[in-house]
């Protein structure tokens, strides 16, 4: 399933998913991590990626708050969910938000 990443205008994200594009694909990893602490949203999962070159990983946004319900069940049950990053979309005109595509898979 592909997915639109939520959350990437907040906090520092857009300088994140800029610095990324740097980076070929093969170079990213993509986890899911649950926040049942999140004070929006007590099934929140984060989506980080892992910058292998540079040994870093950094939160671009999360999973959109519909399919976290779904899948936050999904990985508490200890189910193995494989994420991908597709790539980075957006910024095309002036003041154009970036954001990010990623593939989820059970």
């Amino acid at each position: 399933m592909t997915i639109r990443v939520a959350g990437t205008t907040f906090e520092n994200r857009q300088e994140r998913l800029a610095f990324l594009k740097q980076f070929k694909p093969e170079d990213l990893t993509v986890t899911l991590e649950r926040e049942p602490d999140n004070r929006f949203d007590s099934c929140a999962i984060r989506i980080v990626v892992h910058i292998k070159p540079i040994r870093r990983k950094t939160v671009i946004g999360y999973v959109p708050q519909g399919l976290a319900r779904e899948f936050s069940e999904v990985l508490d049950m200890g189910i193995q969910v494989k994420a991908t990053l597709l790539r980075i979309i957006g910024g095309y005109a002036y003041k154009e938000s970036l954001g990010a595509l990623i593939n989820i898979a059970i």
